[in-house]
């Protein structure tokens, strides 16, 4: 793991902001919070770097950070953010901080492209799951952190930070960038990439133009008729599917 930079000062986020911004045309991005999402409240704003430094805004305690350059940098069509399912993340943004994320590739929606390409219908991964099946590795919290965060929905709002609580936050975030965005990119059909261009920006609006998003996929899927593969009973699925199948959960799902 590389090294966590807790940033917790004006200069501090101002200085990480621009070394990013000067030297790091994609990063890694995610977050922790109490139910991130519409209504959610960030704890800590993660983004990692190509050379594996990761740097986490305690946004929890020091909300002003977001106006310290963090939201012009998440903001900023100039520096790609690689995020896993970034709807939650985007919504808190908008309706926390009136920040609008942009310019992202999101990891689970490519992965959702690959199974389309593989003649199955789009499905959400965990990152967990995602991580396992691109052969990364990643930081395994305490059985007894684990289990703090499957009780405590409050988990990450607590103070002070622990090294377990920092090692856990850029465990998120490490796998995005270089290894999960390299393999995505590479796998993803060149054809598709217009496709992709669509349900990525498509998931990042879900949460915050609710109704209008939600009636945008009933249209599509009313109008896109079913191919015969997508028909198949499971048992006529080849290897390869049912490994993408594997660990996955329907559309609907939250992860």
């Amino acid at each position: 793991m590389g090294k966590i930079h807790l940033v917790v000062c004006s200069s501090g986020a101002e200085g990480a902001v621009q070394r990013i911004m000067l030297g790091e045309p994609v990063i890694g991005l995610a977050s922790t919070g109490v139910n991130v999402g519409p209504k959610g409240k960030l704890s800590l704003i993660l983004l990692t770097t190509g050379e594996g430094d990761v740097y986490a805004f305690d946004v929890k305690k020091y909300p002003d950070l977001m106006y310290q350059g963090l939201g012009r940098l998440l903001q900023s069509v100039h520096v790609l953010k690689v995020v896993h399912n970034s709807a939650p993340l985007a919504a808190n943004l908008h309706f926390q901080f009136g920040i609008s994320l942009q310019n992202i590739f999101d990891t689970q929606v490519a992965y959702s492209i690959i199974m389309e390409n593989m003649g199955l219908c789009g499905r959400r991964v965990p990152l967990a799951a995602l991580c396992e099946k691109c052969s990364i590795e990643q930081y395994a919290p305490s059985p007894q952190f684990q289990k703090l965060l499957a009780e405590d929905m409050n988990a990450w709002a607590r103070r002070p930070l622990t090294k377990e609580m920092l090692n856990t936050a850029a465990s998120l975030v490490l796998p995005l960038v270089p290894s999960l965005y390299g393999k995505l990119m590479r796998a993803i059909d060149e054809k598709s990439w217009e496709w992709f261009q669509v349900l990525n920006e498509e998931n990042r609006v879900s949460l915050i133009r609710n109704k209008r998003a939600s009636a945008q996929q009933s249209s599509r899927r009313e109008a896109t008729p079913r191919t015969s593969h997508q028909e198949l009973p499971v048992f006529r699925l080849s290897k390869s599917q049912r490994e993408l199948l594997k660990d996955t959960l329907p559309p609907a799902a939250r992860t």
